[in-house]
């Protein structure tokens, strides 16, 4: 792994393709469509974005959190179904 390579410099570069490539926050039909590995990635990467806009003084909170509860709630959907399996 690449120390040098900062994750402030990773938030940025996802904070400028999710500004480019999607509207945020997601559809619900949209998020049943991405893989519960991306999803999760996803969501991750969304973290990092709010912590990073968070440390560079941003209040995010609100806005963060209308994006990430779906996330969470797909996640944990996901989960709940594949627990009952």
């Amino acid at each position: 792994m690449d120390k040098s390579y900062n994750k402030f410099e990773r938030a940025y570069e996802i904070i400028t393709e999710l500004i480019k490539e999607s509207p945020l926050p997601l559809d619900p039909i949209e998020l049943s469509n991405i893989e519960t590995k991306e999803l999760k990635y996803l969501k991750k990467s969304l973290e990092l974005m709010a912590y990073y806009l968070h440390t560079i003084g941003f209040e995010f909170k609100g806005i963060a959190e209308e994006i990430l509860i779906p996330l969470y709630e797909e996640i944990e959907k996901r989960e709940t179904h594949k627990n009952k399996k």
